[in-house]
């Protein structure tokens, strides 16, 4: 009986361990927001020009720069839409400091309207 209870217990330690080894971290960005950059993009020895258009999730601020990661990028031409070329276009901004005011915010966040709402809905339970 009491090895049952010592090999459910050990068992259940493992487990809790490595479940909490595979949850990811989520990134929490300041705010987030749509950047467009036009490149000059070179493909069997043609050039071309192609805008991407990026969203970005801030890392960090200053006044008028923005630290950003990149969530997703969209170029205008579908036989760019390859892994390797979009791997490139994010390298060029993920990482780096941005003039803000080059990004379109986007200043009605979903997360944000949820969370307002979740408030709203605690303090009324708690004035009951």
């Amino acid at each position: 009986m009491l090895i049952n209870v010592v090999i459910s217990v050990v068992f259940f330690l493992i487990g809790f361990l490595f479940s909490r080894k595979n949850k990811s971290k989520e990134v929490r960005y300041l705010r987030r927001g749509i950047y467009t950059k036009n490149y000059t993009v070179t493909e069997n020895g043609i050039q071309s020009q192609v805008d991407c258009q990026f969203e970005l999730g801030e890392l960090e601020r200053t006044s008028t720069k923005s630290k950003v990661s990149v969530i997703s990028v969209v170029p205008n031409r579908i036989s760019l839409h390859e892994h390797s070329w979009k791997d490139k276009f994010i390298k060029l901004v993920n990482n780096t400091w941005i003039d803000s005011i080059e990004i379109d915010w986007i200043e009605d966040d979903l997360a944000e309207k949820r969370n307002q709402k979740i408030d709203e809905l605690l303090n009324e339970r708690d004035k009951v």
